[in-house]
């Protein structure tokens, strides 16, 4: 008998496969652009991470460019999501840092002119 997490992989691999097999569609001489639903970025992305495998392998296994690859990765990896909350985080920092950054600039320009004043040849 399989073992129950050596079965589900074989299927998710083949349930990918499956799909990717079904997705793709050639029309005319055989050059156009091939295109992959969202569910199936997802998951291949998922397989990916879970397996840990490197992206070359993946790649391999289902017959897609590297480079497609590399760009579902950084749309729906798992550092994907955390990139997009983050936006929020760093816009509230991002007011106060040129709060900031106008202050330093005041105190800066005040520290020149006082430069200038004292170092003056009081002749």
């Amino acid at each position: 008998m399989c073992h129950p997490k050596l079965f589900s992989r074989h299927k998710l691999r083949n349930d990918l496969y499956n799909k990717y097999i079904n997705s793709r569609s050639r029309c005319g001489k055989g050059n156009q652009r091939e295109s992959y639903d969202e569910e199936f970025k997802r998951k291949t992305v998922e397989h990916m991470e879970t397996e840990n495998k490197r992206p070359t392998e993946i790649a391999r296994e289902l017959n897609i460019l590297k480079s497609t690859l590399s760009r579902w990765i950084k749309q729906y990896g798992s550092d994907a999501v955390e990139s997009q909350t983050q936006v929020f985080v760093d816009y509230e920092r991002l007011k106060k840092l040129e709060q900031l950054n106008l202050e330093l600039l005041e105190e800066n320009e005040i520290l020149k002119k006082a430069k200038h004043f004292f170092t003056k040849d009081p002749r």
